[in-house]
């Protein structure tokens, strides 16, 4: 069923250990937060490694993409610094480390099998592997009072999630418009306030499912959110869920999550 639905990562309600469905604590200790919805095929973690802590990925996880908020990750010999991100590929055995200690949000589905649908097919067969992005993107749109950076596109050949962060540093209130993805947006700073044409919510993260239309209207500071992005399918548009995306005055940043790169349609008025 096609709708929204917010959730609040608060530090508060942190739980001890790390959340995620699909990797362990290897050693050390974490503190994290688990957001997930009934019946939504992706979820977040924004947990807290404490210093020489290492996460472990074995066989039978999805695409899954790492945000560094703060600190710094080592893997596979090369380290992510705060603003850069970490995707692991589907089914690839990955062990993560922080030797200080950071801060991270965590994006993955809950289906271990990339999509084959949509613009770019099913990922090539071969070996998976680990990609180390940092804080400037695979490439970026920048200019003056706005500030976007892609981690991952889902152009990879062997992989299909999309991860970006986008920001602006004043108020913005984007066209109706729908996605051909679920996605997940996590407010890192400021807040944001989404409209359809039934309702309008105000939080810090929420999900948004295939084709709900939607417009934003955000305060939160530069750069915004960093998202995950996922399928490419064909553009579908429901004008009956157009919603829209609105930013206060103040400045704003936001994380997107889908598992495959989603194609976004205006809405007609």
């Amino acid at each position: 069923m096609k709708g929204i639905a917010f959730a609040h990562g608060n530090e508060a309600t942190a739980l001890d250990g790390y959340a995620a469905p699909t990797c362990a604590l290897g050693r050390g200790s974490a503190s994290s937060t688990l957001v997930a919805f009934d019946g939504f095929p992706l979820w977040a973690v924004g947990g807290r490694l404490s210093p020489q802590t290492e996460l472990a990925w074995k066989a039978g996880h999805g695409d899954e993409a790492v945000y560094v908020a703060s600190g710094e990750l080592q893997i596979a010999g090369r380290t992510c610094p705060a603003g850069g991100a970490v995707v692991v590929e589907a089914g690839f055995e990955a062990r993560l480390s922080s030797a200080g200690g950071a801060s991270v949000l965590h994006f993955g589905p809950w289906d271990p099998e990339p999509s084959s649908e949509g613009r770019y097919g099913a990922p090539a067969l071969g070996r998976r592997a680990v990609h180390v992005v940092g804080p400037g993107g695979t490439y970026a749109a920048t200019e003056p009072g706005r500030d976007t950076r892609m981690f991952a596109d889902s152009t990879c050949p062997t992989c299909r999630i999309t991860l970006f962060v986008s920001g602006r540093d004043g108020a913005y209130e984007s066209a109706p418009h729908s996605h051909s993805a679920d996605e997940i947006l996590y407010v890192l700073r400021g807040d944001i306030r989404l409209r359809t044409v039934r309702k309008s919510w105000s939080a810090r993260s929420f999900r948004s499912p295939i084709g709900k239309s939607s417009t934003l209207r955000a305060s939160c500071t530069i750069p915004s959110f960093k998202a995950f992005r996922a399928s490419p399918w064909r553009c579908r548009h429901w004008p009956a869920a157009c919603a829209r995306r609105r930013a206060s005055a103040r400045r704003w940043t936001i994380l997107f999550a889908m598992p495959q790169r989603a194609c976004a349609r205006r809405a007609s008025r």
